[in-house]
C-alpha cells in the first residue's frame, strides 16, 4: 500500500486514473499489480526473506517509472487465468493461484 500511495502522490497513476475515470480504481489496480509482481518474482526467481528488501526497491522503482508495465502484467495474468474483474464487489476474494 505504501508503494502505491507513493506512486499516486508522485503522479504515476494519472494515466490509469484518466483511463478508468476513477483514482480509487487506479489505486487499487496498482496495488494489485505491485502485489502480483512480488508474487510472480518470488515464485519465478525462488526468492527468500533475505531478498525482500531488494524486491521491494525493485517494485518501488517500477511503480514510479513503469506503472503501465505493472498494470499490463496484471491484466495479462487475469486474462490467462480467467480472473473475473468486472462486477466484483468490495470484499470479494481474489486468488493469485
Amino acid at each position: 500500500m505504501q508503494i502505491t500511495l507513493g506512486a499516486m502522490r508522485a503522479g504515476s497513476l494519472i494515466k490509469e486514473a484518466n483511463r478508468t475515470r476513477q483514482m480509487y480504481e487506479a489505486f487499487h489496480a496498482m496495488h494489485a499489480a505491485c502485489y502480483y509482481h512480488m508474487f510472480a518474482a518470488w515464485k519465478q526467481r525462488g526468492l527468500g526473506i533475505a531478498d525482500f528488501g531488494y524486491l521491494k526497491k525493485e517494485i518501488e522503482g517500477l511503480a514510479m517509472r513503469r506503472p503501465a508495465m505493472l498494470l499490463r502484467n496484471l491484466r495479462a495474468y487475469e486474462n490467462r487465468n480467467n480472473v473475473p474483474t468486472a462486477g466484483m464487489k468490495k470484499g470479494d476474494f481474489v486468488s493469485f493461484g
